[in-house]
């Protein structure tokens, strides 16, 4: 009989060397190392309310944990509580018993009972949280361009070094930035002092009349090993308000041509490549027949409707793109069961609400791994269709559907968790 509660403080150190075993590219593995990552945790549960460890019990031992978030997320012009989970780790001998199902399942009815009907994860293997009910996110898009090939401006005037004295005016800059953006993450002044304290990393910022208007915060890395005059720029984060913030941070980039070989960066945006005047990521490798290689992509954040009710009720205020239309949409949750089933939505004028009547336009059938996906506009309901991955009763229905969960960009998540 398992039992899952808040990690008590004396269990820290087994929890932590349970996360280092799981997670060994952490390299926190000298007693120093591990020391301070135990203090930081300790300090997190003491001081942090949105941050919380959870550990998995049995028989009065240790055999797991996770860290819980409670975020607030941007979905289109609302805020709505979403739920985040980190640091799942398992204990190496107890492995394939059920302990990992366990915590899901725990954080999942943990935030049912909060009201928090959307959470959000970082897998570590996205098939096995698939099966769990979590759907895919926006792909990352690693891009490795030269300095000189971003469009320079007519000015970086108002470029400045940021330091943690300007933490007060990142963190209003980046939760302006986020309450504008679909999918951000509101932060605390905690995550941002931690991430500009952890590893070599440095920030500039446009500053105007002392309000931070936005940032780049990057590092140096190797770009040929054993030649330290050789070096990439990794953007970590970019973050901008307006144009002309972009223009003097492109700029600044640009200007690093004679110090830096190459810049590094990881975006959401899909059309990232007509920024630089040769997008190429200098490789020079081909994709047959004739397309030259641009960037890496990659899957990362996952979503999950935890109560698709719940979650309509929350969205009371978003207008689905003033489409009319009662739908029934019928989930597959077999991980959750009291999410699976049917429920009638009636949009108004693109306002959602919940009917209990037996009458409905058209039905839409799918897993709630790929509703969740469709919901935060990941993908379209026409691809889940075409793929075989959703079913609709009236396909004389297809293109209001597709209409009713099209949104202006897809989710963005520059927050790790």
């Amino acid at each position: 009989m398992s039992t899952i509660s808040y990690l008590r403080r004396k269990d820290f150190e087994q929890f932590i060397d349970i996360v280092v075993q799981a997670y060994p590219g952490f390299r926190e593995t000298t007693e120093e190392q591990k020391r301070k990552f135990i203090k930081r945790c300790v300090t997190e549960q003491r001081e942090s309310p949105t941050e919380n460890y959870y550990g998995l019990y049995r028989n009065k031992k240790l055999l797991g944990g996770m860290l819980l978030h409670d975020f607030v997320m941007t979905f289109g012009s609302l805020q709505i509580p979403t739920g985040g989970v980190g640091l799942v780790a398992v204990d190496l001998l107890h492995k394939k018993e059920k302990v990992c199902k366990e915590l899901i399942t725990y954080f999942l009815e943990h935030y049912a009972k909060k009201n928090t009907f959307m959470s959000a994860l970082h897998p570590f293997r996205p098939d096995f949280y698939r099966k769990m009910g979590f759907g895919y996110g926006t792909k990352i898009n690693m891009y490795t361009v030269k300095p000189a090939h971003l469009p320079r401006g007519q000015s970086k005037a108002h470029i400045t070094q940021l330091t943690k004295r300007d933490i007060p005016r990142l963190l209003a800059c980046h939760n302006r930035y986020a309450a504008k953006t679909h999918g951000m993450f509101q932060r605390s002044s905690r995550y941002m002092q931690r991430i500009m304290e952890q590893g070599t990393k440095y920030c500039v910022g446009y500053k105007k009349r002392d309000t931070v208007l936005g940032y780049l915060l990057f590092s140096f890395t190797p770009h040929v090993t054993g030649n330290f005059v050789s070096n990439n720029l990794h953007v970590h984060e970019f973050v901008y308000e307006n144009p002309a913030v972009l223009s003097e941070l492109f700029t600044f980039l640009h200007t690093q041509a004679d110090q830096v070989t190459a810049i590094e960066y990881a975006t959401h945006d899909e059309n990232f490549h007509f920024v630089p005047s040769d997008p190429r990521d200098g490789t020079d490798r081909m994709i047959v027949p004739l397309y030259h290689t641009s960037n890496e992509q990659g899957i990362g954040v996952m979503y999950r409707v935890i109560s698709l009710k719940g979650l309509f009720k929350q969205l009371a205020q978003h207008n689905f793109n003033n489409q009319s239309c009662a739908l029934k949409i019928t989930l597959r949750d077999t991980f959750f069961q009291e999410n699976s089933g049917s429920t009638i939505v009636d949009f108004v004028d693109g306002k959602p609400q919940i009917k209990k009547r037996a009458t409905y336009t058209t039905e839409i059938t799918l897993d709630v791994s790929d509703f969740s996906s469709l919901i935060m506009g990941g993908v379209d309901f026409s691809t889940l269709q075409q793929y075989g991955l959703a079913s609709i009763s009236n396909t004389r229905h297809t293109a209001t559907v597709d209409r009713l969960f099209r949104v202006p960009s897809k989710p963005v998540c520059m927050t790790r968790f």
